[in-house]
């Protein structure tokens, strides 16, 4: 929760709590966001999770050789600080891309999901794969994927955002929450 330490680098009165779940097929992240009551003002913010996945996800595969799937419409273009530019184009992940294949794989943000279809998937070729998916109690017009990897090599990230990068300076892909409002956003990890 906030306290006079937070408030000097975010100046709201908040309470966040998250709640962890083991699925019979993975796990969850529920977090809670909830405004107080004695703001004055709106409360402006964005969550998600920076979640790594060790590569290759079989031993014995061949890493680079994993698959990306993902029914999302867009994909958001980043300048090279990773900030993203304003322009976006298709996304073409529907049908799954290998990491090998796709170099834009290793660096990219993916949007435009329809309801209850927020969600990118990594295959592996021996075995099973990963979906990680996000809901929240408000809609899912903010939900981005944040994809980032060393170039297919030791790790893949597939990060749920409900947000964008850099929302806070640039306003765009925030969420408010008026005083004594909540908002509730889940993420979750399941075995494919």
């Amino acid at each position: 929760s906030s306290d006079p330490s937070t408030r000097v680098q975010y100046p709201f009165d908040f309470e966040l709590t998250a709640t962890y779940k083991l699925l019979p097929d993975g796990l969850s992240a529920r977090i809670l966001v909830a405004a107080a009551a004695c703001n004055t003002r709106h409360m402006p913010f964005s969550i998600g999770n920076h979640i790594s996945l060790a590569l290759p996800l079989v031993a014995g595969s061949v890493a680079a050789a994993s698959e990306v799937r993902s029914p999302a419409a867009r994909i958001l273009k980043l300048d090279q600080q990773g900030l993203l530019t304003g322009d976006a184009e298709p996304a073409h992940y529907a049908q799954g891309a290998a990491l090998r294949d796709d170099p834009g794989l290793f660096d990219m943000v993916l949007e435009g999901f329809a309801p209850g279809q927020a969600w990118v998937e990594l295959r592996d070729p021996l075995g099973p794969g990963v979906r990680i998916s996000q809901t929240a109690d408000a809609g899912g017009e903010h939900f981005r994927f944040v994809l980032y990897s060393d170039g297919g090599k030791t790790f893949f990230c597939p990060e749920p955002w409900c947000g964008e990068p850099n929302s806070l300076n640039t306003g765009r892909g925030l969420i408010t929450l008026a005083p004594g409002e909540r908002y509730a956003w889940e993420m979750t990890l399941s075995i494919i």
